[in-house]
């Protein structure tokens, strides 16, 4: 989880920001700090100025946004230009 969250980190700070549609919205079996699960989203990433792809994230949410992160809520994310598998969920 350690590792996940490093990685996640350093696509958030230097990713791309873009619109994602959500498709599948997975909890993985766990709660963080009380009852915020940690899930994996299936997601259309929508960049602006390039062709859309399909990405995962995994993270955390907090409890009272997950009517927010369900399929076909759009959200925000940022993804790595270079690596399209690395997306990660922009809570900013």
């Amino acid at each position: 989880l350690e590792k996940m969250q490093a990685e996640n980190n350093a696509t958030a700070a230097s990713g791309r920001p873009a619109r994602a549609v959500i498709k599948n919205y997975t909890w993985l079996g766990a709660y963080v700090n009380g009852n915020n699960p940690y899930v994996e989203l299936e997601l259309e990433v929508l960049p602006d100025n390039s062709p859309s792809f399909s990405g995962k994230a995994r993270g955390v949410i907090a409890e009272a946004s997950v009517p927010k992160y369900q399929p076909g809520q759009v959200i925000y994310v940022k993804y790595d230009l270079y690596d399209n598998s690395k997306v990660v969920v922009d809570h900013s």
